[in-house]
């Protein structure tokens, strides 16, 4: 339920890593299961949230692959502490103009923090319109890559505390 795509990419890329294969079409689905109430129960929502179906797909490719990429995934990383993720991030600085999108499984007391750790990145704000759905990564990679701003980090939770990592650059 946590970290659907997060999971599927770091599997996609241990594999093209290994050039075990050349590419990988890695995506998620969401549905919506009636009854609405039995669903909002399963995902824990309040009554009356409105929720959604998604699927969103990406095609991925080694490296040294020589065709033209729209974007890169640079890291998928499962960070156990909101420490962890501090120490990543002083060892390997964000650049500037970074567009931080924050997951709906984030608390909302953490966003403040998260956005000073990545040095105050603007915030992707792409989950305004969305209904509720578990996968929401793919929502925001597709609107980062519909703007103009060269690197995201789209962070996530679950309610063990841990946090989902993806960084993307073009």
């Amino acid at each position: 339920r946590h970290a659907p795509l997060e999971s599927a990419l770091q599997l996609a890329q241990l594999d093209l890593n290994q050039h075990t294969v050349n590419t990988a079409l890695v995506g998620t689905v969401d549905i919506v299961t009636l009854p609405l109430a039995d669903h909002r129960t399963r995902l824990m929502l309040d009554a009356g949230t409105t929720v959604g179906e998604s699927s969103d797909w990406l095609v991925l490719a080694a490296d040294d692959d020589p065709r033209d990429a729209i974007a890169c995934i640079d890291q998928v990383v499962t960070s156990s502490t909101f420490g962890d993720l501090q120490q990543e991030w002083q060892q390997h600085p964000l650049p500037a103009g970074t567009a931080l999108a924050i997951g709906q499984h984030v608390d909302e007391t953490l966003v403040a923090p998260l956005q000073a750790l990545a040095n105050g990145c603007t915030l992707l704000d792409y989950r305004k319109t969305l209904p509720w759905y578990d996968s929401q990564a793919g929502a925001a990679i597709h609107a980062w890559l519909h703007g103009t701003v060269s690197t995201l980090l789209y962070i996530d939770s679950d309610p063990q505390g841990r946090f989902s990592v993806i960084r993307c650059s073009r």
